[in-house]
């Protein structure tokens, strides 16, 4: 009896340190320009082109401490995106999606599928990796410990990371654009 007990009690506890969310975000003009922002202190970035015209936010996130902050009503003309279980939050704005996890203190692994238009803005700061396949756009990422990963991209490119390896390989290079590494 108690050992069955115990064997459930260490199912409940497994299965609710790795909670997973998916969550489609229809664009307020698809078929126009993207813009994807997304900051974690813990965790990996995985962005590619995908084939709709929308973006889809997969987030497998890690153990830790689970404090969530309050959530706030996005502002006039925002409309946050439901469906997050994981404490993910992802909120659309004239085709700029931004991504959080909903503590500081939360792991995510995010995996996002973007229109190829797309512009991003993704850093990381612990235990990840950035890596970003098929766009085109203005780059722009940050990982403090960490590897970046930029395969098949055209447009302007900022790659930075302190701990870690850069790796570009661009399809295209923007002579009127900025480039730093």
């Amino acid at each position: 009896g108690s050992i069955l007990t115990l064997a459930f009690a260490a199912l409940v506890i497994t299965s609710s340190a790795v909670a997973q969310d998916k969550v489609t975000v229809p664009l307020s003009s698809p078929g126009q320009p993207v813009t994807v922002k997304a900051h974690l202190v813990s965790g990996s970035i995985t962005l590619t082109a995908g084939t709709g015209p929308e973006v889809v936010v997969e987030s497998a996130a890690g153990s830790g401490r689970t404090e969530r902050r309050r959530r706030e009503e996005p502002p006039p003309g925002m409309h946050r995106i439901a469906g997050t279980g994981s404490g993910l939050d992802v909120v659309e704005d004239h085709n700029v999606v931004t991504i959080r996890t909903g503590s500081v203190m939360q792991s995510a692994n995010l995996t996002v599928q973007v229109p190829a238009n797309t512009s991003v803005e993704l850093k990381t700061v612990n235990g990840g990796r950035i890596d970003v396949t098929g766009i085109s756009g203005d780059i722009d990422v940050e990982n403090i410990n960490g590897t970046i990963t930029l395969k098949n991209v055209s447009g302007s490119v900022s790659a930075h990371t302190v701990n870690g390896a850069i790796t570009v390989g661009l399809d295209k290079v923007a002579s009127d654009k900025a480039m730093s590494f």
